[in-house]
């Protein structure tokens, strides 16, 4: 008897042991909160269980796979462009783009949409091909990119360099693996 409650006793810990590690995934979170208290703060690990947790409960099905993530995304908008580059001293950019970029050290955007002249978030109105009040240019020769040169391709360029690996199916160049860019505003 004393046997049979032992190999019980022995059973029941093995099986909570598997019980508890089969499936477990471990997942990071990093918060932000809206006052900025918290600024992509590493929060405590969350792990997966069998069993339901209080509140609401999501549940994921591993076995069904919908659909594949290449990445995370943000716009490099004129006016955020302008912040980072002319705003913020060395040491700030550094450490924002850094944060934003950088998928060691920081959230890892790989995607990053480009309006091709001003879109609705833009410092001032302008295109690549600005003429003045009744002239056209149809030809494009006065075609320029000038405006973006001051401060949206150094922070594109940055943040190419934080990301290298970036997914690269958007464009064949690998210089420009990370940037989508559009030709009008959202």
């Amino acid at each position: 008897m004393r046997t049979q409650f032992r190999g019980f006793i022995l059973f029941c810990f093995l099986l909570s042991s598997c019980l508890t590690q089969s499936n477990a995934q471990s997942v990071a979170v990093n918060q932000t909160t809206p006052d900025l208290k918290q600024a992509l703060q590493q929060g405590p690990a969350l792990s997966f269980a069998s069993t339901p947790a209080a509140g609401k409960v999501i549940t994921v099905d591993d076995s069904r796979q919908f659909q594949t993530i290449d990445g995370f995304g943000a716009a490099m908008t004129d006016s955020s462009a302008w912040l980072l580059e002319e705003q913020l001293s060395a040491d700030q950019r550094k450490e924002v783009m850094r944060k934003l970029f950088d998928p060691q050290h920081g959230i890892g955007i790989s995607f990053v949409r480009v309006p091709l002249g001003a879109s609705d978030l833009a410092r001032n109105h302008y295109s690549y091909d600005d003429m003045p009040p009744g002239q056209r240019d149809p030809g494009l020769q006065k075609f320029s990119i000038d405006h973006d040169r001051a401060y949206i391709l150094p922070a594109l360029r940055q943040a190419l360099e934080l990301n290298p690996t970036a997914p690269s199916n958007v464009y064949s160049s690998p210089s420009q693996k990370l940037v989508l860019p559009l030709p009008f505003g959202p």
